[in-house]
């Protein structure tokens, strides 16, 4: 199966055209991971995003909390499940930001193939071709102000519940 036929689906690519979307195929590694692998661990430092070509991946966050002075619970909390039927790209973050550590670890919660691109061989194709730059940064741009309103709205509960609890 060709994995790289249905690009057009993923929101990475919207308002691009196919002729467009094909000048990506030889830049996406398709790399296998089994269940449980780990995709992305938070804390390193990335140099690629990924597409979610086939399977399922559970994507945590470290909750640090500081128990006493000797002692820190690192327990993960797990934020979302995403499946190939949500075609999501991941790891856009560290294109726009280089050299920062990962938000967040994203683990295969079945086997899974991914697209991997990596950020130097976006830039030298963003760099040849300004308008497939623009737009694919313009879709990178809408991803991230999406998740920032929901973690917006997550604060705002968060809080909201514990300002409840601390008033009783």
């Amino acid at each position: 199966m060709n994995y790289l036929e249905n690009l057009n689906k993923y929101s990475l690519f919207n308002s691009l055209s196919n002729d467009q979307i094909e000048k990506f195929h030889p830049l996406i590694e398709i790399v296998e991971f089994k269940s449980n692998e780990i995709i992305i661990q938070e804390g390193e430092i990335g140099d690629f995003m990924f597409l979610l070509l086939k399977g399922e991946v559970e994507i945590t966050k470290i909750m640090t909390l500081s128990l006493d002075k000797s002692a820190i619970d690192r327990r993960e909390k797990s934020f979302t499940r995403l499946s190939e039927k949500d075609n999501p790209f991941i790891g856009e973050m560290n294109l726009v930001q280089k050299n920062k550590k990962r938000s967040a670890t994203v683990k295969a919660s079945s086997d899974c193939l991914i697209g991997k691109i990596y950020n130097n061989d976006l830039i030298k194709l963003f760099n040849n071709n300004q308008e497939i730059g623009y737009k694919v940064m313009n879709n990178i741009a809408k991803k991230i102000a999406e998740n920032l309103r929901i973690t917006n709205k997550n604060i705002l509960k968060l809080t909201t519940a514990l300002s409840l609890v601390l008033e009783e």
